[in-house]
């Protein structure tokens, strides 16, 4: 069963699906350093939803040489999907 949801704390449509067919994975990803935070979220957000739908996410450290941020993570992803 799958239907889609208007959630109105983010201004966004959700799909909500069977949840036999989800899974949680932590992740551990590294993306650019941006000069405005906005941009620094967003580029966050991009990464980890190309791995599914973020639940929560915290930079855990900087990398000022490689200007990299290293991110910490855990996301749903719908396995019926893929």
């Amino acid at each position: 069963m799958m239907s889609i949801a208007f959630d109105k704390h983010h201004n966004r449509d959700i799909t909500i699906v069977n949840a036999e067919t989800l899974t949680t994975l932590f992740l551990e990803i590294s993306v650019d350093f941006q000069t405005s935070h906005y941009e620094l979220r967003d580029s966050i957000e991009i990464a980890l939803r190309s791995h599914g739908e973020p639940l929560r996410w915290a930079i855990t450290s900087v990398d000022q040489g490689r200007q990299k941020v290293h991110v910490e993570a855990v996301v749903t992803r719908d396995m019926s999907v893929l």
